[in-house]
């Protein structure tokens, strides 16, 4: 019986939470045959195969008899924090995105400077009821500020023939101006640290916007183009219109669409700036060049020093964030901190400075405390230890 369920089940591939709660039910109780049932199967099933043997690995060294104690202590563990986090393991190549999947956890790889490897499990559970805080800020084009986390339910605002509808989801849009408009007006969306908040323009392309960012953008287009100006990071979904290109400006990158989803992430900490096609096609250039390259989806242009530099990339990586995660692939502990501070409103100081290179590797939820996070590097490093004091944060 047990063979036909789990034959049913990966028969089915695509019923990955089913499979995640076999995973994990083996993995806490400590059923031995079932990991071997598995490993047996996966000789015959190429796909399973390919999905678990390194999970399978891991299993079979946790199994094994010099390993009991360490068992026994994981499973302690595991029931005293009530399962506050969910593990994977992250692998070199998109292991993250695979096992959070199949695992529903969170890992971290560390890697010295001296090069060597180290695997640490935490066991770690879903966040619950955990919401950004929403304290975007609107800019009216006289420089009145409306502080559009006071909105409690839905408002409508009309200022000079300007319609704009504001409700509780953290979202604000535009309606088309029907009277003529003798010059463009720009309103600014800023968006602090910890929140996001969406925008819909008057055009009905919407703009979600991440922590720490700002976009300034005409209330009405008018003209032969629709241009806005970013400053931190952003996801677009632009409605298409051939006869008004969109452009958008940020940092040293310009981009040209004419109706596509993108991502671009233009924070001033982060030095370049990085666009990343979802769908669709967009021209992108440096403000130095007079010449656009072309950007299919599934690529990444990165411009910096005057240059355009084009790869492909994990695409659901890069705009992660939407979904509360952050996906980090070898990302030195300096710019894991940087993330971090716009998420928490916290300041890193590093007293350590070799940890500064540490690198990571793993996916983290957005809406977890900054001391679970801190929690989480500690016990997956060795010799790096979190002092959290309000907003300061000291890396020992």
């Amino acid at each position: 019986n047990g063979r036909l369920i789990f034959t049913n089940v990966i028969e089915n591939m695509e019923d990955k939470d089913i499979i995640s709660r076999l995973f994990f039910s083996c993995w806490e109780k400590k059923e031995k045959e079932g990991w071997r049932l598995l490993r047996d199967m996966s000789e015959t099933i190429p796909d399973l195969k390919r999905l678990i043997s390194g999970e399978l690995e891991v299993c079979e060294e946790a199994f094994s008899p010099d390993r009991e104690k360490i068992w026994r202590n994981i499973l302690s563990r595991i029931r005293a924090r009530e399962r506050r986090f969910r593990v994977i393991r992250v692998s070199m190549q998109y292991a993250a995105v695979f096992i959070f999947s199949l695992f529903m956890v969170v890992a971290f790889r560390v890697v010295r400077e001296s090069k060597q490897k180290y695997e640490i499990y935490s066991p770690v559970s879903e966040p619950v009821g955990l919401k950004p805080f929403c304290g975007a800020v609107l800019v009216l084009d006289d420089g009145k500020e409306v502080d559009l986390s006071a909105i409690e339910r839905d408002t409508v605002f009309d200022d000079r023939n300007i319609r704009m509808r504001i409700d509780s989801f953290r979202s604000v849009s535009y309606g088309r101006v029907n009277v003529p408009v003798e010059r463009e007006i720009f309103h600014t969306l800023v968006v602090p640290r910890v929140s996001d908040y969406e925008l819909e323009l008057s055009d009905g392309s919407r703009v979600r916007l991440n922590s720490d960012s700002r976009l300034r953008f005409p209330v009405s287009f008018i003209g032969c183009e629709r241009r806005v100006y970013l400053d931190g990071e952003a996801y677009f979904q632009v409605t298409a219109d051939t006869t008004k290109p969109f452009i958008v400006e940020s940092g040293r990158m310009r981009l040209k669409v004419l109706g596509t989803e993108f991502n671009v992430c233009a924070y001033a900490t982060e030095g370049n700036v990085k666009a990343t096609l979802v769908e669709g096609l967009v021209w992108v250039r440096d403000f130095l060049q007079k010449n656009y390259t072309v950007l299919l989806p599934g690529q990444q242009a990165e411009v910096g020093d005057g240059v355009v530099r084009v790869k492909e990339v994990d695409v659901s990586a890069c705009v992660s964030w939407l979904k509360g995660k952050f996906y980090f692939d070898r990302m030195s502990l300096e710019d894991l901190s940087c993330w971090l501070e716009r998420w928490y409103d916290v300041v890193f100081y590093f007293e350590n400075e070799r940890a500064r290179s540490y690198l990571f590797t793993g996916v983290i939820y957005r809406y977890f405390s900054i001391e679970e996070i801190a929690d989480l590097i500690t016990k997956t490093t060795r010799g790096v230890e979190f002092e959290i004091d309000g907003r300061r944060v000291v890396v020992r």
